[in-house]
Order: C-alpha cells, then sequence, then structure tokens
C-alpha cells in the first residue's frame, strides 16, 4: 500500500510540473512558459483530505502466535487541519508541520476457530508533528517529511462466555512521507502527499492478566494518501 501511495504522489506531481508547461512559435517549437518563482518562507494554515487505512493483527486466548490469526484493516476517508512554518535557504526549505485528522475507520472480526470471540478495531484520529526537507522548483515543492505521530484507536470485543471488554490505544509512534506542494497565487498552495504511521502497539484484552492473557490486540500501523490546500502569511 505505501509502494502505491508514494508511486500515486510521483505521478501527481509530474502532471503539475507538465501544467506549467506550453507552447509557442508558428514553427510549432516548445518552450517553458514562464511561471512565478515561489518564496516558501512563511507560517500556514490549511485543511486536508485523503483516504487510507489502518492494520491490527488479534491474537485469540489459545495459545496461538500465528500472525494475524485475526487481523483487521479499517479503512475509509480522513479530513482535518494542518499549520506549519517553512524557512527557505537558497535550494532548500526547511518545516515544521503540525496537523490533525479525523478518520472514523471501524472494522469487526470474527476469530476462525471460534465464531462467538468478537473483535471490532476503530481508528478516530491521526496527528503528527514532522519536519519537512524540500527542494523548490520555481512555484513546486517537492518534499520529504517526518516525525513523532499519534494515534486515537480502541477495541471492542466480545469473548465466548459474553463477556465484553474494551480499550484505547492512545498512543505515540512515527510517521514517515513524501510529497509535493504548488505555489498558486494569492499565497495559496495546494498539495498531495503519502504519509506512513508506525505504532506497534499492544494491548491485552479480557478479564486476565497481562502476564497470563494471550488476548492480544496490535495496532500495527496505517497508511493514508491526501490533498490539501494552505493559506501562507508573509
Amino acid at each position: 500500500m505505501r509502494k502505491q501511495l508514494l508511486s500515486s504522489v510521483a505521478a501527481l506531481a509530474l502532471v503539475m510540473a507538465l501544467g506549467g508547461q506550453g507552447f509557442a512559435g508558428s514553427n510549432g517549437a516548445y518552450f517553458l512558459s514562464p511561471v512565478p518563482v515561489a518564496d516558501w518562507t512563511g507560517f500556514y494554515v490549511g485543511g486536508i483530505f485523503g483516504a487510507g487505512g489502518a492494520s491490527f493483527d488479534n491474537y485469540p486466548h489459545d495459545g496461538s502466535t500465528n500472525d494475524g490469526l485475526a487481523p483487521n484493516n479499517p479503512s475509509g476517508l480522513l479530513g482535518g487541519i494542518q499549520a506549519g512554518y517553512n524557512w527557505q535557504k537558497n535550494n532548500l526549505v526547511f518545516g515544521v508541520e503540525a496537523d490533525l485528522t479525523a478518520t472514523g475507520w471501524s472494522e469487526l472480526s470474527v476469530f476462525p476457530f471460534n465464531d462467538e470471540r468478537i473483535i471490532q478495531n476503530d481508528v478516530g484520529l491521526l496527528g503528527s508533528i514532522r519536519g519537512r526537507l524540500g527542494l523548490p522548483m520555481d512555484s513546486m515543492l517537492l518534499y520529504v517529511t517526518g516525525g513523532l505521530a499519534f494515534s486515537n484507536a480502541s477495541y471492542v470485543g466480545i469473548s465466548p462466555a459474553g463477556t465484553f471488554f474494551a480499550g484505547s490505544f492512545d498512543r505515540f509512534g512515527g510517521v514517515v512521507g513524501a510529497g509535493v506542494e504548488m505555489m498558486l497565487g494569492d499565497n495559496i498552495s495546494v498539495r498531495a502527499e503519502a504519509l506512513h504511521y508506525m505504532f506497534n502497539s499492544d494491548r491485552y484484552y479480557g478479564t486476565e492478566t497481562p502476564e497470563t492473557d494471550n488476548n492480544l490486540s496490535t495496532f500495527v500501523g496505517a497508511s493514508v494518501f491526501r490533498i490539501g490546500a494552505s493559506k501562507y502569511f508573509d
């Protein structure tokens, strides 16, 4: 999934770059139309919208350690806000950015060896504080990004005895990604980016203690592709 997301960003970057080209001359000669040189220094705020999915591995209380015996992969749309600041130094742009997105992803699984054991995994929020390193190309910025991630995720389940159990994955992890941003007029920019979140957070569920409980849910991580628009302030 990460390869598909990064490929989408690369393809969009090519389309955006080609969009700045033009044609002139009766002899059919090609030329690059002039585009304004953007100054990426400054504070910005904006909104983001996209789609993605998460990965959970759930283990039953039977002593099994088979990876993904009851995996859940909730997915769907996301939307949120972002804010950051860039510093441009010659041919490099350095930045720091924070974002928060609401997801509302959910998926339920039934353990194959016992259809009375059910578990549901949900992802409510994804957030991050990241650094950005970019290469400006006139009005376009190609960048990589990475930093600290935060998640609000959870599990809900029912045991074979009918016991209800629930818990949360409010955890910090890491996030990496890449994207392309295009500066338009009036200090408005648009972007497309792919991010991969890494959590690998474990939670025991059920009525037993962690020392003896094999009921384990692991929030592995999430991958998203999103587009956005920002307003820059001098």
